[in-house]
């Protein structure tokens, strides 16, 4: 239960920052340069941070979803593969399938 509970507190800490984060930079890049226009490389690093939290929040997805994939006994690598590409979608969309398919037995 432990690793399970680690794996929950991930998902909750990555999808607060992916989801405060815009909010957060917006913020904080106001601030700093005020309401000018800003430069190339100023828009491309943020760009890369935002890339990288999102990739971040896609791999723990990914780690969950072969988790419970191998606890429920489904295919781990379509699910985690899944779970790399679209995030949080996929988790969402496994419990889906995993209620319709008890709903069935």
């Amino acid at each position: 239960m432990r690793e399970i509970q680690r794996y929950v507190w991930l998902l909750i800490v990555l999808s607060f920052v992916a989801f405060a984060f815009p909010l957060l930079r917006d913020i904080y890049l106001a601030r700093t340069y005020g309401a000018i226009e800003l430069s190339a490389v100023v828009k491309a690093n943020w760009e890369f941070v935002s890339i990288a939290i999102i990739a971040l929040q896609n791999v723990a997805s990914a780690l969950w979803l072969r988790h419970e994939a191998v606890k429920n006994q489904v295919g781990v690598l379509v699910w985690a593969t899944f779970g790399l590409f679209f995030g949080l979608m996929a988790v969402g969309i496994f419990y889906l399938v995993q209620i319709n398919e008890r709903k069935e037995t």
